[in-house]
């Protein structure tokens, strides 16, 4: 019997409905703020490119220079996480993305910008490979799926909230700042207060907690020691293998490809296309407050299709070919009211990927290899939010329209696609019948 056909009692799930209540609002807290602190750049470019004179190729590198922070420091932070512990890790990370988003909003040179931006994807390099170990620790397989569907929404309500709150935000000035400035101001301090309630709300491992019963404990790790079992006999076992395995290199394409190139390409110019229409700063708020609303409420539906039908690879697939689809005839047809549409259906369409893909890697990783196995999956993929952005704003430098940068975003998500589909023949992978949920 594998993980994904066995059930569980009653008592059993209300078990893991406890750690739910507990945990995932709460870490989806933090993610909504960190994934906040990562695009809000997007609204504050209203205002800030022209104050601190960057071309549209500075702000594609200023939007995508994060993302090598982001990677270079993705695997030390996560052998960081392993000799000091989740809530200390985590704990730092929040208070360190906190300041330096503070910091960037009282900034007025384009050098120190770039610089407190890389620092910012250092800082929050750990969040999302830490969250994801994390789960491990607490979920079974077979509900995991769910669980990090769950988190994942953090992003897409991070940009409902967000949007016309920053569009707000930059309506303000005072005491000799802009409005783009008390944007990053207004998203920064917050997050050092939430690291401060972290170090003590968060708790490391079930042992830790009195909120489940010694019994609860008990079958909570018993399930999980035999989860890690199973897994072992249909993925990686060792530390060392994960940088010899070409599975976890095509991970990391597909997600390079996908949520990497094709989504941080689009999500960091639609306020700026949109504004390029002649919308009031408002009202490009509240459009893409709606766009990511829509996006939140597809990425539940099309994450419990893909539980209730035990397949990953056809629904990550899927997303990505719907993608391609729908920014190759927004381009095509060029008009603005076909660009917006194209971009904000793409947008709702392929946002599914990110919480249906991290499935996949879970199928194959454990032990110490799932240690380094999910930020290096990570590692490669995020190298797109650094190649998509600032691709755009090549595109844009040299005088190219929004629709021909659509029509170039579109083929990489299309890769995206067939990649995924080469997973099928794996054994660990493609099959329903596998031990991860």
């Amino acid at each position: 019997m594998t993980a994904e056909s066995m059930t569980i009692s009653e008592s059993d799930a209300n078990t893991l409905r406890k750690a739910t209540v507990r945990l995932v609002p709460f870490l989806g807290l933090i993610y909504f703020f960190a994934f906040f602190d990562r695009v809000n750049i997007a609204f504050a470019a209203i205002q800030m490119n022209a104050s601190l004179g960057l071309t549209p190729a500075l702000y594609g590198l200023a939007s995508g220079i994060f993302f090598l922070g982001y990677v270079a420091f993705q695997i030390p932070s996560s052998l960081i996480l392993r000799k000091i512990g989740t809530r200390q890790w985590i704990t730092a990370m929040v208070l360190s993305w906190g300041i330096l988003s503070t910091l960037m909003g009282l900034t007025h040179s384009i050098g120190v910008f770039l610089t407190l931006r890389f620092l910012l994807g250092l800082a929050e390099a750990g969040v999302l490979p830490a969250v994801l170990l994390y789960f491990a620790r607490w979920y079974p397989a077979a509900q995991r799926g769910k669980i990090v569907a769950m988190f994942l929404l953090s992003i897409p309500f991070a940009q409902v909230v967000g949007a016309p709150l920053a569009a707000h935000l930059l309506g303000l000035s005072g005491l000799g700042l802009a409005g783009w400035q008390w944007l990053f101001l207004a998203s920064g301090i917050p997050n050092v207060v939430l690291g401060v309630i972290t170090w003590f709300v968060l708790p490391e491992k079930p042992e830790d907690v009195r909120w489940l019963s010694r019994e609860e404990k008990t079958w909570l790790g018993n399930a999980l020691s035999l989860e890690s079992k199973r897994i072992e006999s249909a993925g990686l076992k060792g530390f060392s293998q994960v940088w010899r395995s070409p599975i976890v290199v095509l991970l990391g394409c597909i997600y390079f490809f996908g949520p990497g190139v094709g989504l941080f390409g689009m999500g960091f110019w639609m306020p700026l296309t949109l504004k390029g229409f002649g919308l009031a700063t408002t009202t490009v708020g509240w459009i893409v407050s709606f766009i990511y609303l829509l996006s939140a409420l597809w990425m539940v539906v099309w994450s419990r299709h893909s539980d209730a039908t035990k397949e990953r690879v056809w629904h990550v697939a899927a997303c990505a070919l719907i993608g391609f689809v729908t920014l190759s005839l927004g381009g095509l047809l060029r008009s603005d009211l076909a660009v917006g549409l194209g971009l904000a259906f793409a947008m709702i369409l392929v946002s599914p990927i990110t919480p249906t893909f991290w499935s996949l890697p879970a199928r194959y990783l454990t032990g110490r290899a799932a240690t380094v196995g999910f930020p290096a999956v990570a590692m490669i993929g995020n190298l797109g939010g650094f190649a998509g952005p600032y691709f755009v704003g090549l595109v844009k430098q040299q005088g190219g329209q929004t629709s021909l940068a659509m029509i170039l975003l579109a083929l990489p998500v299309l890769i995206c696609a067939l990649l995924t589909l080469t997973l099928l023949s794996h054994p660990a992978i493609g099959s329903r019948s596998t031990v991860e949920g």
